[in-house]
């Protein structure tokens, strides 16, 4: 398989095990404005304002439909969506974060049901 379906298939539960980073693994996103802040919980699922959500896609429509209520069926990347603060401080997309960690993983991926 190559990279780029690996790390498609490298999800946040993967990112969580992979041990680039530790739980909860805060997320940030401006959008129309406003500051989104978003957790990577341990077993891979992403909390915000509350809710659990199964994905980072689903947690960026949760977020974009709270800044935009006529925005139902919005479908979203949410590794592009969102961002989280690496050491130096940049606020960088956590595709990147994916990218490296999958690079560390032995397996690049866990199997998809």
């Amino acid at each position: 398989m190559n990279d780029a379906a690996n790390r498609h298939r490298f999800g946040t539960r993967d990112l969580m095990a992979s041990g680039v980073v530790s739980a909860p693994l805060r997320l940030l996103r401006t959008y129309r404005g406003q500051e989104l802040e978003a957790r990577v919980l341990a077993e891979g699922t992403v909390q915000f304002r509350g809710e659990v959500y199964p994905s980072l896609s689903a947690a960026a429509v949760a977020a974009i439909q709270s800044t935009r209520p006529d925005s139902e069926g919005t479908a979203i990347n949410g590794w592009e969506f969102w961002r989280y603060i690496d050491g130096a401080g940049n606020a960088v997309k956590v595709s990147d974060l994916r990218r490296r960690a999958a690079e560390v993983s032995p397996e690049g991926a866990s199997p998809r049901p």
